[in-house]
């Protein structure tokens, strides 16, 4: 979505903090927004889930229900970047849900690997489980189940990993466990491998081919009766994303998480005991798209990409960390079935006190990514300290998505009142509801209907509650929204039509 109005550009210039804990500003102006707090609740409408950078899966399936194709898509949420393809080698995956031992089915073709040599050791099917546990006296173990105890098979200093068979069914228990009947488990491919990383800690690593391991990720991360081109750009996202983390892996025996950390990593097929049939996590579709874009990945500089996306923007992307990850108005979310499109909730000035560590709060600034709107980049609250001295306290948007549960820094406010002449009535920071009296009736604004056209940078939108669109106003409105528009900073435009985008007669 587009819900936005534009604002009074103004440069972040810096300020006298007093507060203790203060957000050093700096960059380009930015639009913003000034309310002044009310008593009791005050609304909140935000727009999409998560941080918003790179690509929106929501906006990508609405692109591609238009026509998109997944190149296109790809462009459009990482500008600047190329088509390229990746190097070769597996992705080393921390299996969140594993920290040790690490118990396998046995099977035919399975194989004990040293992570040091590489030599492999077969292993006999004859006994219904294997396991890699560690001792301090014996180091790493490989043990194997039989009369329903477990027995040393071989010791050594190296980590071990099991290997072999298309997929390994990993389970998840303790290591005093003999009887499998009813513990969970997941298969994965590729090797399945013990790792210790401190005195008493475990992690099990999944190293496994990039591309089979993504046939685990993309049916996670967007659902897999979506478009063809959805998947493809999803697919090269997040080959793009966990091939910049290989690339940039730090000292930890690991390059992604299976989580929402990285990305979500599901495996092959999950099992819920013992006798469980199974249910597939790879589906056809996402197989398919995974396959139609083999080792491909957007580059810049000749590298792949930070490839950052969330599930929903929106209708703004939000800057990130590279220069290809920018704050933009996205048009395709509004083609999607986005049920993030728009979110409410409400605080309390109180608790927006809190936050800020003030006794009193007076106003609260909202500046946000670009002069069109978007994402919030920085709240500044001004009230009074415990000595009463008045002073200015700066939070991130992130700051507040964090500290009241959020689901995204694109967020305005909506409370009650104005001062300095404005007009009165509901007051939002996103320019959903602008109110002025008109005698006793209220004019009322039409910018929803403005940001489902999509057309950002109308600054005013305005008509009255109950009237045909084709009714015209009176002097003392017209004064009333060129006010406030002035009190904001916007060009007086007066009133606009907000079907027909025609000036309106004034009576």
């Amino acid at each position: 979505m587009t819900r936005r109005l534009a604002r009074l550009t103004v440069a972040l210039a810096a300020a006298a903090m007093t507060a203790a804990s203060l957000v050093a500003l700096s960059g380009p102006a930015a639009a913003y927004e000034a309310i002044w707090p009310a008593s009791g609740s005050i609304a909140v409408t935000g727009h999409g889930y998560g941080h918003g950078h790179g690509l929106s899966q929501y906006g990508a399936q609405g692109a591609s229900t238009r026509g998109a194709t997944a190149a296109q898509i790809l462009s459009f949420y990482y500008p600047g970047t190329a088509a390229g393809t990746m190097g070769a080698g597996p992705i080393r995956v921390h299996l969140s849900t594993s920290g040790g031992p690490v118990i396998v089915s046995s099977r035919t073709g399975l194989y004990m690997r040293d992570a040091t040599t590489g030599a492999l050791l077969a292993l006999s099917t004859s006994y219904s489980h294997w396991r890699i546990g560690y001792s301090t006296s014996s180091g790493y173990l490989l043990q194997y189940l039989s009369a329903s105890r477990w027995n040393n098979y071989r010791a050594s200093p190296q980590p071990m990993g099991f290997t072999g068979p298309s997929t390994n069914r990993l389970w998840f228990t303790s290591s005093s466990t003999v009887d499998f009947t009813n513990v969970r488990s997941t298969a994965y491919r590729g090797e399945l491998r013990l790792l210790r990383t401190g005195t008493s800690t475990f992690i099990t690593v999944n190293l496994v081919d990039m591309d089979l391991y993504l046939r685990g990720v993309v049916p996670r991360e967007s659902p897999s009766s979506w478009p063809a081109a959805a998947l493809q750009a999803q697919a090269v996202a997040a080959r793009s994303y966990s091939a910049y983390k290989r690339d940039h892996a730090s000292a930890q025996p690991f390059d992604v998480y299976d989580t929402t950390q990285d990305q979500v990593y599901g495996g092959y097929s999950t099992y819920s005991d013992a006798a469980s049939v199974g249910t597939f996590l790879e589906q056809p579709t996402t197989t398919s798209a995974v396959i139609a874009t083999a080792n491909q990945v957007r580059s810049y500089g000749g590298r792949p990409i930070f490839a950052q996306f969330s599930s929903s923007n929106g209708g703004f992307t939000s800057a990130g960390s590279q220069p290809y990850l920018r704050a933009a108005a996205d048009p395709w979310e509004r083609y999607s079935s986005n049920p993030y499109m728009t979110w409410t909730t409400s605080v309390t000035p109180s608790s927006l006190r809190s936050l800020a560590g003030l006794k009193t709060l007076s106003r609260i600034y909202v500046f946000r990514e670009t002069t069109a709107g978007g994402h919030v980049t920085l709240v500044r609250f001004i009230g009074t300290d415990s000595a009463n001295s008045t002073v200015t306290v700066d939070r991130t948007g992130d700051d507040l998505r964090r500290y009241f549960g959020w689901r995204s820094s694109y967020f305005g406010f909506v409370t009650t009142g104005a001062t300095d002449g404005g007009p009165t009535g509901s007051w939002p920071l996103v320019g959903d509801q602008i109110f002025a009296y008109q005698g006793s009736a209220r004019v009322i604004n039409g910018v929803s209907d403005a940001q489902a056209g999509y057309r950002p940078y109308i600054t005013a939108i305005q008509r009255e509650a109950a009237v045909a669109q084709t009714g015209r106003y009176d002097w003392a409105t017209v004064t009333a929204v060129a006010r406030w528009q002035g009190l904001v900073g916007l060009p007086k435009t007066g009133i606009t039509d907000a079907t027909t985008w025609q000036p309106m007669t004034v009576r």
